[in-house]
């Protein structure tokens, strides 16, 4: 699904040059990249999430009933945040993949003792542990996240949600939203930016190969933090018009990352390819609207991948994290939280 990703976004990107360079007219040709955003009309189409807006007005409005009650902003986006337990000790050689009411058992004596004599090869979703962090929405075009719509902490059991107030800065600051605009029109506004980057960073203590916490020359655990990231889409909601949670977890990260990273890429292609084309013959003038244009032609292409991403993310959950022969579960955690570390000062 990642490689159909990116063939999609090179043929995505030809056509818009292939497109731009036909109209063989200095100041019409940029005109023409307008018949590329057509394609976004088929991003439009991917906007059908209109008709989720219809099924949202009603859930918008009886949850906006709950919020007389509450008196509280209407949840707009939600989740749970999901890492590696400390150790495996926590959740060593048990049967992975049980039944719902056989859960509790997981934390039965005779449970852990009946089945530990099978070892893991491997490491899913079950095998994580809520946690508290900072999560920072962000438009998947701004693939480092550096300009965040809305940030927001999850609690100790990892669950986080983000309503209309905590996006309203960042709508009216960049005039997407008036003022003074009431909460629907807010609503509406958030689902106008489709899908969402989520990225937690989560703050752990660092541990050595005994499984000891780390302690620093004044005594206190030396601390690192690591970035997960998923992806959230405001217009997914159940029948109610209540969202339904994001997963958040290592597991997903992966894909998540590959998916934010493939954006990047071609990002970076299309403006050298822009770059370019003055050599190529094209006017200066001609290059430099395609130039400003690249971030609106991204997320045309982002909205006609919709579904492909939302596909390839619910795929993902079933994932695994594979213990090679040799390494044990604490290796595999140590190695992937290594690679997902970020610096903790840049981050603050």
């Amino acid at each position: 699904m990642i490689i159909a990703i990116k063939r999609i976004l090179v043929l995505f990107f030809m056509t818009i040059f292939i497109a731009s360079c036909s109209g063989g007219g200095g100041s019409d040709t940029p005109l023409e990249t307008g018949d590329t955003g057509d394609t976004g009309d088929t991003g439009d189409t991917g906007d059908t999430g209109d008709t989720g807006d219809t099924g949202d007005t009603g859930g918008t409005e009886e949850t906006g009933g709950t919020e007389e009650t509450g008196g509280t902003a209407q949840v707009v986006v939600t989740g749970q945040v999901t890492t590696f337990p400390e150790s495996s000790s926590t959740t060593s050689s048990i049967v992975r993949r049980l039944p719902a009411p056989v859960a509790e058992l997981q934390r039965s004596a005779q449970f852990l003792a009946n089945n530990t004599t099978e070892e893991d090869t491997s490491i899913d979703a079950t095998d994580m542990v809520p946690a508290r962090s900072m999560v920072s929405l962000c438009e998947l075009t701004d693939t480092e996240c550096t300009d965040p719509v809305a940030t927001v902490k999850s609690d100790e059991n990892g669950n986080w949600e983000a309503d209309c107030e905590d996006f309203r800065t960042w709508l009216v600051e960049n005039s997407l939203l008036a003022t003074d605009a009431e909460e629907s029109a807010c609503i509406t506004a958030i689902k106008a930016l489709g899908k969402l980057q989520v990225k937690a960073l989560v703050v752990k203590e660092t541990r050595d190969e005994n499984g000891d916490i780390v302690t620093g020359s004044d005594g206190n655990p030396v601390l690192k933090a690591i970035a997960i990231q998923s992806i959230a889409d405001p217009e997914d909601v159940d029948e109610n018009g209540v969202p339904n949670p994001t997963k958040v977890n290592p597991i997903v990260h992966r894909v998540t990352k590959s998916i934010i990273g493939q954006i990047e890429q071609a990002k970076e292609d299309l403006q050298e390819t822009v770059n370019n084309l003055t050599e190529a013959g094209l006017p200066q003038s001609t290059v430099d609207i395609l130039s400003a244009q690249i971030d609106t032609q991204l997320d045309q292409l982002v909205i006609a991948l919709a579904e492909t991403i939302t596909q390839v993310i619910e795929d993902s959950e079933d994932d695994v994290f594979t213990i090679p022969d040799g390494s044990t579960f604490d290796d595999v955690v140590a190695d992937t939280e290594s690679e997902y570390e970020v610096n903790v000062a840049a981050s603050s």
